[in-house]
């Protein structure tokens, strides 16, 4: 997010590098979204919580219309109960048909919302599969000696019922089955570094 631009200013900006037109129905949509950033509408992004900018930018990224939305790292240095509210965010993107690509910390919390799991090793594909079939002892197994990262409380599943998993063994892969992903969470953690994409 811009700090030196209002949240209005931002998601305008959002719209207009994508070419598309700014109007009063697309702000509503991020608004109705993301009901804090109507209240702090003149506010500068700078000065919001870490919880809210992370609503911006996603808000921002929801404002093109992708099909497939990269998070990185949504929950870093955030409260239990923001990095929550974020994951049942990311749940509700799947429920929409919006393919989520998320890299992080909080194994347990991406594997509550993940539909496919890739787990990397030193850059190499150590385990793929779904959240069952992996689970988290084989995840936590790779991982800084077998410990976990946790926050306070695990948010529901998506009730949703996802497309087939897709593994996606390389970066470069990610790219061509984006096509073929719709409201599917994929979950990439590496053992070196947790990541779930």
């Amino acid at each position: 997010v811009f700090g030196s631009l209002t949240v209005e200013e931002n998601l305008v900006m959002a719209r207009y590098g994508a070419g598309l037109p700014v109007d009063a129905a697309a702000l509503d949509e991020a608004y109705s979204a993301f009901p804090v950033l109507a209240e702090k509408r003149a506010a500068h992004a700078g000065t919001l919580s870490g919880g809210q900018q992370q609503q911006l930018a996603i808000g921002r990224a929801l404002l093109q219309h992708p099909r497939v939305l990269l998070v990185d790292e949504m929950s870093m240095g955030l409260a239990p109960k923001v990095v929550q509210d974020l994951f049942e965010i990311v749940a509700g993107l799947k429920e929409r048909g919006i393919a989520v690509v998320m890299v992080e910390q909080f194994v347990t919390q991406a594997l509550a919302v993940a539909d496919t799991v890739v787990v990397l090793e030193q850059g190499e594909v150590a385990h793929a599969g779904t959240p069952a079939e992996l689970g988290a002892e084989t995840i936590a197994a790779s991982y800084l000696g077998g410990h976990l990262p946790e926050v306070d409380s695990v948010p529901p599943r998506s009730a949703v019922r996802a497309p087939p998993a897709i593994a996606l063994p390389t970066a470069a892969s990610i790219r061509s089955a984006a096509a073929a992903m719709s409201s599917e969470c994929l979950s990439i953690i590496a053992a070196d570094r947790i990541v779930a994409q």
